[in-house]
């Protein structure tokens, strides 16, 4: 087993970084992280032939020129990217000229080192080619390979996708921290001192950090003894330096310098004054500076008044921890004044001692305020007159539980905020090893000895009875808490655990020292006496005797049983640390989403119409002081309501284009050369991708020319609920003009809004008496603009149908049940695609809008009547938007007319009694279409009022005769509304490929198109499964499917 390294932990900075920042990623930043730095994080070289490569996950980081520095990253396409590149729109999928072009937009210049060719790869041809690109601001470069075939064999051109084989990463010349795909400025860090991860910008008045060239948690003992710098003789980790007033003490711990100490305001270092450290500050006003920084308080002294020096003084002491930068301020007041009085809080120059800790790693560039803030203690104690009373940091910035010892072997001790036990935590603030252990002493934390940090697996902790043991990182007992230990105790060379015992009667007092193996045997043992050097006589033992019985004790398999459990808990503790990590990334990931979704709602025009129109129509339909309620309820009822909402949504749109139009800043470039072909140019811009602008011949030149002194006039439209280009006018300096224009622009139509106004209260007039006087109309849900696209654009079909017949029954009003959305306008617009599309005369077409039972069986009657009357040759089609339910006791399946109740079949019409009637027409052929579900749910996913409140599965339906039947949802689904559209989520799908093919479409078509999109849009728009279905009676077997409406 190896010997303990202290790692002190890292800000993870990847997690931080900026939406537009490539680095740091997983902490790590090229021309920046040291080796040393990423040890600490917990990475390491893998390769003993190549150890300045490090393995980070799947990524390979390199320290090619061997200066400790990490300059280059490899990755292959089987490395996954982070979310953080992804959403710079880096990808694998990318082909080689979306690479070329991605980089250039972003600044990057190109230099080919290969040009591209046909090549192969494992036997599959692929894409050859090589590329360097560097971005001259901030001196990063990709180089990309790509040398990948795909599993088709085809040879790749430069415009397919997935072709990239590898990317190497490049720090050309310093840190690339914060460098985006989108950089175009960025600050170089020496790589000669870099910053660690976790550093953050010099405060605005100055940073605490490097003093005198020393930075905690970076500087190591070697460099400050380089300086110049020698160990007290005494305490050979303590290093007395002069900064400039006085003396401050910096302590060494694991060879790295982590603490500094200061007595007396007198001893301030000149730079911290500069950078607003005021020592002055009252106790007050220092908790209410460190809480006003995000900083989390842990009093460890109340205050109290106390005596210094025969003075009155006050007596306090706290801990402050910023939990961004790692930097921990330790304040201890006890200093009286001249006049003898007793200090207060509030009382001025009260501070005696202040120590600051590195606990996560460098401070360089941090100032007194949380990492970035750039707030010195002088402009923040400006506010300290509000005190304590502000209260502690906020949750977001305060960790669960409070550090006790450093991160090892990704463990950390701590304990809960609050104070009291000790766990193990990870380094992602996970309890992996729960709070059951006693809180350390002042030094009984010791990285050295293994106490409360982990040494290959294992800690020695302390039960609470000051008895000691080790344990593994499952928190089970390697060796059982039965020792009395002294500042002695701990792991030694990786092999034993050493303790002073004490035997026999209390006053026997601490005698022996023991060295124990892991498997508990007593290896050694001497007296405990002044001047006896019991641990040298130990290590002597071990380096004589020891070591070969432990060797022999593991030849032996002595150890095999403590070992595994050892391993085994130590894998245990990393997969539950990476399960945890990963599901609040995943969680965090969702969060995310949500927000972003959030965001975008609440940018949208719709939220944007909603707030504008209801507030305007609530004030609208108040009853003005002078006006005559005659005169108000002509100007205020349903239908003027539903005028004034589509009125004001036409302004709303007006507004939200002018406003958000307003905030856009788009710049142009001409893009390439002159097609003279198609006679366009093509012209980039930053807001909008790339338009094509249709230029004749003989003002190409011209426009090129001229180029800077053309106006380029932009107008926008609403599309997708979100301002979009509708086209752009380039007009010359002679007036001339070519424009660019968005074809989806073309085909606008008025945004749906669902309004929730206020209900409007119906006053009568003291000559028309009403029985209740005041009446409500329900205006739940007003959507104003309800046409979409199916229905503004119904094409003209090629051919008539004189012999085709239909019958549409649209039912969305209902006495009985709830309302099916966009029924009515389900019927309304299939009737026009029957007459205008599929060329059905008008007087063939019977639409039923809120059928009753009675008119249902009159429409069945109507059709039997025409086709008796035809023969043969007549074609059927019968169309059905509404409820369907099912019979609950013999499952079958029932339509539900607007008067029927839907716990009483027989007040419904059964769908085997239409299919028995139509089948037995002598029709050419019968085509149903169901809107409806038959499992008892609406379209709004809610039940129908039925027995068991339940969905059923209804039996299925056999068609018969010559019949083909599609059908909305299968078993107990629901058949959804696709409200976007204004219509039920099959009936828009129906209509749309109506539209495309003007009607020239076959029915097998036709069932593949719904199935597909409507399954796909459901399980989008509703996160629920709707499955259309296509059924043909047994006599036409597969002929069906190339049959046409």
């Amino acid at each position: 087993m190896k010997k303990l390294l202290l790692m002190f932990f890292l800000l993870f900075a990847g997690g931080s970084a900026a939406a537009q920042d490539l680095f740091p990623v997983f902490g790590m930043t090229l021309g920046e992280t040291t080796r040393q730095q990423a040890s600490q994080l917990g990475y390491r070289s893998t390769n003993s032939k190549y150890p300045e490569c490090y393995d980070v996950g799947t990524w390979d980081f390199w320290d090619h020129d061997k200066d400790g520095v990490f300059e280059q990253l490899y990755l292959t396409y089987t490395d996954d990217l982070p979310a953080q590149w992804t959403s710079q729109g880096l990808s694998w999928s990318l082909s080689y000229d979306g690479w070329q072009s991605l980089l250039r937009r972003m600044g990057y210049t190109i230099e080919i080192k290969k040009h591209p060719s046909v090549g192969s790869f494992n036997g599959r041809s692929c894409l050859k080619a090589e590329f360097y690109a560097t971005n001259p601001s901030n001196g990063l470069q990709f180089r990309l390979d790509f040398n990948y075939g795909n599993d088709n064999g085809e040879g790749y051109s430069t415009s397919s996708p997935s072709s990239l084989y590898s990317m190497t990463l490049v720090a050309t010349r310093g840190s690339v921290r914060g460098s985006g795909t989108a950089s175009t400025q960025s600050s170089y860090a020496s790589t000669q001192s870099p910053a660690s991860p976790s550093q953050s910008a010099a405060s605005a008045s100055g940073s605490l950090f490097p003093l005198q060239g020393i930075v905690l948690g970076e500087t190591t003992r070697s460099q400050l003894e380089a300086q110049g710098h020698r160990a007290t003789d005494k305490y050979p980790d303590y290093y007395h330096i002069e900064t400039g007033n006085g003396t401050n003490l910096f302590c060494v711990n694991n060879n790295i310098v982590y603490k500094m100490s200061t007595i007396l305001k007198s001893d301030v270092p000149p730079q911290w004054i500069k950078a607003g450290f005021d020592p002055s500050l009252s106790y007050d006003e220092w908790l209410s500076l460190f809480r006003s920084m995000g900083y989390s308080i842990e009093v460890r002294r109340a205050p109290t008044v106390g005596q210094y020096s025969g003075r009155s003084c006050l007596d306090a002491r706290f801990i402050a921890t910023d939990n961004k930068s790692g930097m921990r301020f330790d304040m201890e007041f006890k200093y009286g004044n001249d006049h003898g009085e007793g200090y207060s809080t509030s009382s001025k120059n009260s501070l005696f001692y202040f120590s600051v800790e590195a606990t996560r790693g460098s401070l360089r560039g941090v100032g007194i305020a949380s990492a970035g803030a750039g707030t010195s203690v002088a402009q923040a104690s400006g506010s300290s007159a509000a005190s304590s009373a502000q209260g502690p940091a906020s949750a977001a910035n305060t960790p669960k539980y409070r550090e006790i010892a450093g991160l090892s072997e990704n463990l950390r001790a701590v304990t809960p905020s609050g104070g009291g036990f000790v766990g193990f935590a990870d380094a992602h603030d996970n309890l992996i090893i729960p709070v059951r252990y006693a809180h350390p002493t002042t030094g009984s934390a010791s990285a050295e000895r293994g106490r409360y940090f982990f040494v290959d697996g294992v800690s020695v902790v302390s039960d609470g009875n000051n008895s000691w043991g080790v344990i593994d990182q499952n928190g089970n007992q390697v060796l059982p808490f039965n020792y009395r230990v002294n500042a002695y105790c701990g792991l030694y060379e990786g092999d034993y655990f050493v303790f002073l015992g004490k035997f026999g009667s209390p006053n026997n007092g601490y005698k022996t020292f023991y060295m124990i193996d892991f498997a508990g045997n007593v290896l050694y043992k001497c007296k405990n006496t002044y001047n006896s050097k019991p641990i040298a006589k130990i290590k002597a033992f071990y380096n004589k005797t020891g070591k070969k019985i432990i060797e022999a004790n593991r030849a032996a398999g002595r150890y095999d049983t403590v070992m595994t459990q050892i391993a085994e808990a130590k894998q245990a503790a990393a997969d539950r640390s990476s399960q945890l990590y990963a599901q609040a990334q995943a969680q965090a990931a969702r969060l995310r989403q949500q927000q972003l979704e959030q965001q975008r709602l609440e940018n949208s025009f719709k939220a944007y119409a909603q707030k504008y129109v209801e507030e305007q129509i609530n004030k609208w339909q108040i009853k003005g002081e002078y006006e005559k309620t005659s005169e108000w309820r002509a100007r205020v009822n349903e239908a003027t309501r539903r005028q004034k909402a589509r009125q004001l949504t036409q302004e709303a749109e007006s507004k939200f284009i002018a406003e958000r139009s307003s905030r856009v800043k788009t710049s142009y470039a001409i893009d390439g050369a002159y097609d003279a072909d198609n006679e366009t140019y093509c012209i980039s811009t930053s807001q909008f991708g790339k338009l094509l602008v249709p230029v004749p011949r003989s003002s190409a030149k011209q426009f090129r020319d001229q180029w800077q002194a053309i106006t380029k006039t932009p107008r926008y439209f609403i599309e997708d609920d979100n301002l979009a280009l509708a086209s752009v006018t380039f007009r010359m300096p002679d007036g001339k003009e070519f424009r660019y224009s968005n074809r989806a622009s073309l085909n606008y139509t008025v945004a749906q809004v669902e309004y929730n106004f206020n209900p409007i209260e119906i006053i009568t007039d003291d000559d028309e008496p009403s029985p209740s006087g005041r009446q409500n109309i329900s205006t739940t849900k007003l959507v104003a603009g309800t046409r979409s696209d199916v229905d503004i654009t119904v094409p003209q079909g090629s051919k008539a149908n004189p012999s085709t017949f239909a019958v549409i029954i649209a039912n969305e009003n209902y006495d009985n049940a709830g309302r099916v959305e966009f029924a009515l306008n389900d019927g309304k617009t299939f009737k026009e695609y029957c007459s205008k599309t599929l060329g059905i005369p008008e007087k063939n077409i019977r639409l039923y809008d809120d059928a009753t039972f009675v008119t249902i069986k009159r429409a069945i009657n109507w059709i039997e009547q025409v086709v008796a009357s035809y023969g043969p040759e007549a074609h059927v089609i019968f169309y059905y938007a509404g409820h369907g339910i099912p019979d609950e006791k013999t499952r079958h399946a029932l339509l539900l007319p607007v008067d029927g109740i839907p716990t009483d079949p027989t007040t419904c019409y059964s769908v085997d009694r239409i299919y028995d009637r139509l089948g037995a027409m002598k029709a050419a052929r019968v085509t149903v279409f169901m809107d409806s579900c038959f499992s008892g749910s609406q379209r709004s996913g809610q039940m129908l009022a039925s027995a068991r409140g339940v969905a059923i599965k209804a039996r299925p339906m056999e068609p018969q005769g010559n019949m083909v039947v599609f059908t909305a949802a299968q078993g107990d689904e629901t058949a959804y509304p696709y409200r976007e559209k204004s219509h039920g989520l099959f009936t828009y799908f129906l209509l749309k490929k109506l539209q495309t093919t003007a009607g020239d479409v076959s029915l097998g078509e036709l069932g593949d198109y719904i199935t597909r999109n409507v399954k796909m849009e459901s399980l989008t728009a509703n996160d629920k499964s709707q499955t259309p279905s296509v059924k043909a009676s047994a006599g036409l077997g597969d002929e069906w499917q190339s049959l046409k409406l």
